[in-house]
C-alpha cells in the first residue's frame, strides 16, 4: 500500500509540474504568421534603412522571414533559406534564440547587439522584387 501511494504521489507531482511549465510558455498567436521582409537593421550606431535595402533589391538580394502558422520559420538572406522555429516569445534560427515583437505590421527582432526590422509582406510581393532584378 505504501508503494501505491508513492507512485500516485509521484505520478500527481509529474502532472502538476507539467501542467505548471506549459502555462508557463508563451502561446502561438497564429495572427502573426506572414511574410515579413527587411526594413531596417541597427547595430550599434550603424543603420542600414529601406532605402539602401531597396537598391540590394534592384540586384535580387532580397531578405525576409516567414512565420509559419505551425511553429516553424523560414528566414531567407539574399539566395539563402534557413529554417527554424517560433513562438510566443522568441524566434530560433540554426541553435541561435532571440526575442521577437509585432506592432502592427511590423516585426522587430532583437538581440543583445543588433535589431532588425521587417515590414509586413507577401509571396508574391517577394517574388516580384526577384522578378524584376537587374531591369
Amino acid at each position: 500500500m505504501k508503494n501505491l501511494k508513492k507512485v500516485l504521489s509521484l505520478i500527481l507531482l509529474s502532472a502538476m509540474i507539467t501542467g505548471v511549465m506549459c502555462s508557463c510558455s508563451k502561446k502561438l498567436d497564429k495572427k502573426n504568421a506572414g511574410v515579413y521582409k527587411l526594413s531596417e537593421v541597427k547595430r550599434g550606431d550603424q543603420t542600414l534603412d529601406e532605402s539602401m535595402l531597396s537598391m540590394q533589391e534592384s540586384f535580387g538580394l532580397v531578405s525576409y522571414i516567414e512565420l509559419m502558422e505551425n511553429g516553424k520559420v523560414l528566414y531567407c538572406v539574399d539566395t539563402s533559406e534557413i529554417t527554424g522555429s517560433w513562438d510566443g516569445k522568441y524566434i530560433t534560427i540554426e541553435g541561435e534564440r532571440a526575442k521577437y515583437s509585432v506592432d502592427g505590421d511590423v516585426l522587430t527582432i532583437n538581440r543583445s547587439d543588433s535589431e532588425m526590422k521587417f515590414k509586413k509582406s507577401s509571396k508574391e510581393e517577394i517574388n516580384e522584387i526577384l522578378s524584376n532584378a537587374g531591369n
